[in-house]
């Protein structure tokens, strides 16, 4: 009986310090992408489009985003 108790407290420890762990590495990774988008410097690119219509973005350094149809409103939520 005395060794299923040093067992089980043996298994609660182990996976707290493996979860505390894996918290910490996953926080640190997270810091440094953050720092790494912070540093990145993109010109800017100017579209005019048809708001009313579907249409894709393609940006000069070869990004594509695309936009349904009504996906834009003015301040007093009237469609652009």
């Amino acid at each position: 009986m005395q060794l299923l108790k040093v067992i089980s407290c043996f298994a609660i420890i182990s996976t707290c310090l493996v979860a505390a762990i894996y918290w910490s590495s996953d926080q640190k990774q997270n810091a440094v992408e953050f720092e790494l988008i912070r540093d990145v410097s993109v010109a800017p690119d100017v579209f005019f489009f048809d708001a009313t219509k579907p249409f894709a973005l393609h940006t000069k350094k070869g990004s594509v985003v695309y936009v349904t149809a009504n996906s834009f409103e003015f301040n007093d939520g009237n469609q652009a």
